[in-house]
């Protein structure tokens, strides 16, 4: 399966900081498992952008 299928991450929901744990307890609330991966932050002076 893995050679014929992209089992990446899935579905991803980007929502405000104060609303994440809300958002979580409904997902969780329908069965859903619910994982933190990542966080938008500012870019700062001189930094690179790397998407790996």
């Amino acid at each position: 399966m893995n050679r014929t299928f992209n089992n990446g991450i899935g579905m991803v929901v980007v929502i405000a900081a104060d609303q994440a744990e809300a958002c979580a307890a409904t997902l969780r609330g329908l069965g859903e498992t619910v994982y933190t991966i990542g966080r938008i932050a500012p870019q700062g002076e001189g930094a690179q952008v790397v998407v790996a």
